[in-house]
């Protein structure tokens, strides 16, 4: 279920793995169109971006 937020952390990540509960998969959309707008409504607060 996603979930929309009023504000994103401090830190962010990009993340695809799998554990023993099951599999996760959070994938960012990196494109400078799509993420620009984004990070400046909601990303004040950001200061360190994962991505693996």
């Amino acid at each position: 279920m996603i979930q929309e937020v009023k504000e994103l952390p401090g830190i962010i990540a990009e993340y695809k793995g799998d554990t023993d509960h099951g599999k996760y998969q959070v994938l960012i959309d990196r494109t400078a169109v799509t993420i620009k707008p984004y990070l400046r409504e909601k990303g004040a607060k950001v200061e360190i971006v994962v991505v693996e």
